[in-house]
């Protein structure tokens, strides 16, 4: 669901810029070999008694990602852009500095970061009417990606 938006978006904010489409590609993979595994885990247990082999299953779909979601909030850290928003500038320089190589600039990253944060801050609030009736000129994109979305919905 949202964590699939949210994933690509995170990794773009913490990771270096010469190692963002791995990761993201990283990220898509790994929800393939996600789904791949749980039918082979389920084809595993098909032959449990009937009333042990779906509660070996639902307990696999419950633990497994709960156990993987507790090690994400415990060792991942926040987003650089998060903790600038909201002032936090020398917490989001920490991070960087661990996530990106030695003697790379992060004061330059934290700078663009406050001027892409300046910049958000002056754009005027989307509606639904840019969204459905948009600019000439990004018409048939907008309208692309929704089609695209609504074809992946139905898919």
């Amino acid at each position: 669901g949202i964590g699939m938006s949210i994933d690509p978006m995170y990794i773009a904010e913490t990771a270096p810029a010469a190692h963002r489409g791995k990761l993201t590609t990283w990220a898509e993979v790994s929800t393939n070999i996600g789904i791949t595994l749980g039918f082979v885990l389920s084809l595993l247990l098909k032959d449990l008694p009937l009333d042990w082999n779906w509660r070996a299953m639902l307990s696999c779909g419950m633990f497994l990602p709960l156990i993987l979601i507790v090690l994400a909030i415990t060792f991942m850290p926040e987003s650089p852009r998060w903790l600038v928003a909201r002032g936090r500038v020398e917490e989001a320089q920490h991070i960087l500095e661990k996530t990106h190589p030695p003697g790379e600039n992060v004061t330059e990253i934290i700078a663009d970061i406050g001027v892409d944060l300046a910049c958000s801050d002056k754009c005027t609030v989307a509606t639904w009417k840019a969204v459905v009736c948009p600019e000439p000129c990004y018409r048939q994109t907008v309208w692309l990606a929704f089609f695209v979305a609504i074809a992946q919905q139905i898919n």
